[in-house]
């Protein structure tokens, strides 16, 4: 089995990728432009719940309220 791995250390380098490499996969950018965007990207959320994250329907924060089970 053949694995690749990509270490990218600090901030320059990840906006390096993007703009030099990027990502095809529509999951993998979503999860990028919300980072970008907020700082975070909540995590297990769909690419239907990013996409309208990211179109300002659904409150980012609104997956961090109230108590958990």
């Amino acid at each position: 089995m053949l694995i690749n791995i990509i270490n990218l250390n600090g901030l320059s380098n990840l906006n390096l990728w993007f703009k030099e490499i990027g990502f095809n996969s529509s999951k993998h950018l979503t999860k990028y432009e919300i980072w970008k965007r907020f700082g975070f990207c909540p995590p297990n959320t769909n690419i239907i719940e990013r996409r309208n994250i990211l179109k300002g329907k659904i409150n980012i924060n609104s997956y961090y309220q109230g108590p958990v089970a």
